[in-house]
């Protein structure tokens, strides 16, 4: 859970990966609450992105990359189902810290604070 963390935040704020999960989150709940349904390739390529984020496990990326990709698609389709914001970056930080650490954190600072004394005491 520590590498998903860091990798985590390692990713820029405005990682264009993070802004095509969001939009292919989107156009899945969409399409799930539509009686009609079409499709172009744009929206394939969507479907096809999350489907093989979903089935990564130890593809040609990493597999703490994979889990973070992984927690971060899981996390933007269920935040789409409940109809809530989908989170960015820094929210799905905080989520990944408050699962890592069993405790709740509202900034950032806070999450690198208990993460360096996490990786400290190691």
């Amino acid at each position: 859970m520590a590498d998903l963390l860091l990798q985590l935040l390692s990713l820029p704020q405005d990682d264009a990966r993070l802004l095509r999960l969001a939009s292919a989150a989107v156009l899945l709940q969409q399409e799930c609450s539509a009686k009609v349904q079409w499709s172009n390739a744009e929206m394939d390529a969507q479907r096809a992105m999350i489907l093989q984020v979903q089935s990564t496990t130890m593809g040609s990326e990493s597999s703490s990359a994979a889990t973070c990709w992984h927690f971060v698609c899981s996390q933007m389709l269920d935040a789409t189902q409940q109809r809530l914001p989908i989170p960015g970056r820094n929210e799905l930080v905080l989520r990944a810290a408050e699962l890592l650490f069993c405790q709740p954190f509202s900034e950032m600072t806070q999450v690198e604070t208990a993460l360096a004394q996490e990786l400290a005491s190691i």
